[in-house]
Formats: C-alpha cells, structure tokens, sequence
C-alpha cells in the first residue's frame, strides 16, 4: 500500500483468479480506518464479486442486440416488398413505411 488518497474510499472494477484459476470480475473498495489512539493506521479491503451482475449486464446487451437484429430485419423485409406495407408499434404509431405505400 502507497497510503495515497486516490485510491481510499473509491470502488474499482477488476479481474482477478479464483483458486481454481478461473477470472472473476470483481469491486475492491479500500478504505483507511483511524484507531482509537491514532498511533496506528488500519486500512480495510472489501472485495465483492460481480459475477451475477456481470452475467444480468451480458443478458441485458444479448437481448438488446436480438432485438435490434429483429427490427433490422422486419424493416428490411418491408422496404424489400414490392406491397404497400408498414410496421405500427403497441401504440398504433406508424413505424416503417415502404416506398409503395
């Protein structure tokens, strides 16, 4: 440990091992604590794994990309009709529209 201040009290995302080698991703906070008689310094870790998070944020974006994959292929499929077509959303809001319409 430095003692420098730019690193107590803030939160930071790493990697790290577990024992049986695989990565983690995981938050190391570090703050200093003051004993009672101040003679001492103490500095505290706490380590909290992100795995779960990590895993709901990859969820999220998988999601996210298959919908916009669907969208790019729906309004695709529209311009490409010779048919007058066009997409309305859950609010009766046109969309898409393609160039027969």
């Amino acid at each position: 440990m430095t003692g420098e201040k730019r690193v107590m009290g803030k939160e930071r995302e790493l990697k790290a091992k577990r024992k049986d080698g695989t990565e983690v991703h995981i938050e190391l906070s570090l703050s200093e604590v003051e004993t009672s008689d101040g003679d001492e310094r103490i500095f505290v870790g706490v380590i909290r794994d992100l795995s779960r998070r990590k895993a709901h944020e990859r969820e999220i974006r998988l999601g996210q990309q298959a919908t916009e994959r669907k969208t790019r292929m729906v309004t695709g499929i529209i311009h490409a009709s010779p048919d007058s077509l066009f997409q309305i959303n859950s609010k009766g809001i046109i969309q898409t529209v393609n160039k027969t319409a």
